[in-house]
């Protein structure tokens, strides 16, 4: 009987991912995960799966909603896996967990992740994969110094021809922050400075500027209304106390303040 359980569980999980891979919403996936029961058995069968080498992108999806933290050793062991891609989605789904699984072991195979994504970026793929690790490393190791060297190449790095809309300019406003929350603000001072195309963004301007560096084009940017939506509450209090500080004018004060009243 218990075997006969275990497949019919089996054949659940699996009808489950078929559906998963389905859809691209994330609602859909929520839903999915929501009919599971979320213990450590059924987050090992899942693991199963991923083990085997399938449907590891839909596991993954399931397994960082279910956010069985029994399961961390078990992923663990998984980075050792002679699979590159069984190594990846483990990796993903560990530092993906909410908070995200700390282990030196992650650290390590998400810093073998970034050194295989050229430096600097080379197209937009290797930007977005780019900004994509920094953000789970600086939740798990201690930061290397070359993190800043690359986030500051994403600030130079513009996409050429078709872009997604929806990455940029929220790329360069996580990356001028991350700077901004590493300390790194000398590379700020460099982006802001150079004769390079870049993009400093209004986030690293008000980084800038509330520290007292207001040299190169970092009045420029604080008038940049394009990244204003993008900006958190205190980044807009502050952008507003230096606009009216630096004289900005009535429409950018006016674009401002309609997206704080959003």
């Amino acid at each position: 009987m218990n075997q006969q359980n275990t497949k019919m569980n089996q054949e659940n999980l699996e009808e489950m991912l078929h559906n998963v891979a389905n859809t691209l919403q994330p609602s859909k996936i929520d839903k999915i995960a929501a009919e599971l029961d979320g213990n450590f058995e059924t987050a090992q069968a899942l693991l199963g799966f991923m083990n085997q080498g399938l449907h590891v992108k839909e596991v993954y999806q399931l397994l960082i909603r279910l956010n069985v933290k029994d399961i961390v050793p078990l992923l663990e062991e998984l980075l050792d896996s002679s699979s590159e891609i069984v190594r990846h989605y483990a990796m993903l789904t560990l530092s993906d967990m909410s908070p995200a699984a700390k282990s030196l072991k992650l650290g390590d195979a998400l810093y073998m992740w970034l050194r295989q994504i050229a430096s600097p970026p080379q197209n937009e793929k290797d930007a977005i994969a780019t900004m994509k690790v920094i953000k789970r490393l600086v939740e798990i190791k201690p930061i290397e110094p070359d993190l800043c060297t690359r986030l500051q190449s994403l600030l130079f790095y513009i996409p050429q021809g078709a872009y997604r809309e929806s990455l940029w300019p929220r790329t360069w406003v996580e990356a001028s922050r991350q700077l901004r929350d590493l300390g790194c603000l000398d590379k700020l001072q460099e982006i802001s400075c150079s004769q390079k195309t870049h993009y400093l963004s209004a986030a690293g301007a008000i980084a800038l500027a509330g520290n007292g560096f207001v040299d190169g084009d970092v009045y420029e940017w604080l008038r940049n209304t394009r990244d204003y939506y993008l900006l958190d509450v205190d980044e807009q209090q502050e952008l507003e106390e230096l606009l009216i500080k630096i004289g900005g004018s009535d429409q950018e004060l006016a674009a401002l303040r309609k997206q704080r009243e959003n």
